[in-house]
């Protein structure tokens, strides 16, 4: 079974992410990236910034899980999981997620989403769909 390749943002390592192409109107035909993949062109409808982006393989049934909040790795809090969370073995859905980061709003922290396969045993925190 082949890999399947996901574009995700650099930032949460989300796959829910849009690019910005240049499109003709006149036969709804799509041309290339409006910006070759420039940070204004990009968009992440998870942590709601115009992140890099970059390719990555995963196995094929690969699915998200959750999200976590975790130290950003240019701060002081770097490797630290949020305040809020349970333990690092705890997965929370996206409301959960942004609501720890408004509660304490700061650069300190960033959404981190959990892929399949990337934590060992983790506890769900929430029901359904994870966004």
């Amino acid at each position: 079974m082949e890999d399947k390749k996901l574009i995700l943002c650099e930032n949460c390592h989300s796959g829910n992410i849009e690019l910005r192409y240049w499109v003709n109107p006149n036969n709804n035909s799509i041309g290339d990236l409006a910006g070759e993949g420039d940070c204004d062109d990009t968009w992440c409808c998870d942590c709601e910034t115009h992140p890099g982006v970059y390719a990555s393989e995963l196995k094929p049934d690969a699915k998200l899980i959750g999200y976590q909040i975790i130290g950003d790795e240019y701060s002081d809090k770097e490797g630290e999981i949020h305040p809020d969370m349970d333990a690092s073995f705890c997965v929370y859905s996206l409301k959960q997620a942004r609501e720890m980061l408004n509660v304490n709003p700061s650069k300190e922290w960033k959404l981190r989403a959990v892929w399949e396969g990337d934590i060992e045993e983790p506890t769900i925190m929430f029901r359904g769909n994870p966004r």
